[in-house]
């Protein structure tokens, strides 16, 4: 047997030795460091037994992301996906095992044997298209496991900010239905003495009673909220009980960075990369299918015979004629795949500008209303209130003046606390924007918003 003979053996041989763990350990380690960059979050910073301790104590966004990243099996499944293409990619970069053939046939006067060793030529001549093809595709892996991890990211940031919204209106609420009970408790007061009529009593019963139900219905969301955010940092229903860290103050929303938000988001797109490596991987399978038609089953190898009594060996070669496949079709197939992947990149680039567009038009109105809400409508609301104290303590207003003017400012209070939420909403789709992952888009129904008290209608 010559030494050339052994060559494809050889290879094979060497191709496997490359080790999947390595290769996983490798992917890992660059989807940690792309979602470090992208987030400034490790998946494995924290254990486990460290997250599920730190959910006794009141927890900030940045801790619930963490806890999140260390006990959402979700993320253990999107890591074991990215595990398993790894494994492919050192798959594709093996040759498939030689074909060993025996054959003995016995006769009266003794037995033939037949020995053959052949290696499918197809995976000599494409090795090298087929590691592109595989390495495109664990490209497009990385890129739809970081586009999945950045995603999660902000899934619970949002969910951190919404329990702690929540959290922030129920105590207003709860201030609100408080003044209506004891806005209620003088009216019926009054009304025994004979100095309020009963439709005044009447309105004041329907105020207290629509104060109580918004408070039931503020405490549900409140719940709601808590379970959602639980949901989303992995952990069972019965550790729902949450502590949010948080000063309940209201915070001015930044100013976007001075940077082009479409360009931006073009080149930090994890769904754009995953689309041009995908493409990348169809182009080398394009290459690969020219050599199908003539190479597919083809096989070159030894054989030796002993027959008779006599001994012999030499090149063995098979290879299919194209008579009926001609491979044109499978060529064809591969170049639509890679037609359409293409106007899909194309497709998802418009939608990208698209999007930075429309993310910064919103999120500047929003502040923009905020501002408003929290330097101008809020702080007048206050000075009327204390300012109708200063009247009733001249005996100039009655105490219902005063109390339709706390009415008035805790309505106020909701409404800058409402637009401080939908600004902080915008903006975190800005920030999950750029760090490379498409948000969802939000309609302004969506947007958590309380009805006006049916009493602010009544005054």
């Amino acid at each position: 047997m010559k030494l050339s003979h052994l060559l494809p053996i050889a290879l094979a041989a060497l191709a496997a030795c490359t080790s999947v763990d390595t290769r996983r350990e490798l992917d890992l380690s660059r989807v940690s460091s792309d979602l470090m960059a992208r987030t400034g979050f490790d998946v494995d910073a924290t254990s486990a037994t460290a997250a599920r301790e730190r959910l006794e104590s009141p927890l900030g966004p940045d801790d619930a992301v963490q806890v999140a990243l260390s006990l959402d099996p979700q993320v253990r499944a999107h890591l074991a996906e990215l595990g398993g293409a790894s494994a492919a990619r050192v798959q594709a970069g093996l040759l498939r095992n030689p074909l060993l053939q025996l054959s003995a046939t016995s006769f009266s006067n003794g037995t033939d044997l037949d020995v053959g060793l052949s290696q499918p030529l197809l995976d000599v001549f494409a090795l090298d298209a087929r590691r592109d093809a595989a390495e495109a595709r664990v490209d497009a892996a990385r890129a739809r496991t970081a586009r999945e991890l950045v995603r999660l990211v902000f899934e619970v940031r949002r969910a951190w900010y919404e329990a702690q919204f929540d959290e922030r209106e129920l105590e207003v609420v709860r201030e609100r239905a408080a003044a209506e009970e004891a806005a209620n408790r003088l009216a019926n007061e009054l009304h025994e003495a004979g100095n309020v009529t009963d439709v005044f009593l009447a309105a004041s019963d329907k105020g207290a009673a629509a104060a109580r139900t918004e408070l039931v219905e503020a405490e549900r969301r409140a719940q709601a909220s808590r379970e959602l955010l639980a949901q989303r940092l992995g952990v069972p229903s019965s550790a729902a009980e949450l502590q949010l860290s948080f000063d309940g103050s209201a915070a001015e929303l930044p100013e976007l960075p001075k940077v082009d938000l479409v360009e931006a988001g073009v080149q930090t797109s994890l769904e754009l990369r995953e689309l041009r490596a995908e493409t990348a991987a169809l182009a080398r399978k394009a290459g690969i299918a020219d050599w199908g038609a003539w190479l597919d089953r083809s096989s070159a190898g030894i054989a030796m015979r002993r027959e008779g009594g006599r001994e012999g060996g030499g090149a063995s070669l098979s290879i299919p004629l194209p008579l009926f496949d001609t491979g044109v079709a499978a060529r064809a197939a591969v170049e639509f795949e890679l037609e359409a992947s293409a106007a899909r990149l194309e497709r998802r680039e418009l939608d990208v500008a698209a999007t930075a567009r429309r993310l910064r038009a919103d999120y500047e109105s929003r502040r923009a209303r905020a501002g408003l809400e929290r330097d101008e409508r809020l702080p007048v609301a206050r000075r009327a209130v204390h300012a109708a104290l200063q009247q009733y303590n001249a005996m100039q207003i009655g105490v219902f003046d005063v109390l339709d003017a706390r009415r008035d400012e805790l309505d106020t209070a909701l409404d800058a606390l409402r637009s401080e939420r939908e600004g902080r909403s915008a903006l975190l789709q800005i920030e999950e924007f750029l760090a490379g992952s498409l948000p969802a888009e939000r309609t302004d129904s969506e947007f958590a918003t309380l009805s006006s008290f049916a009493a602010t209608e009544q005054r």
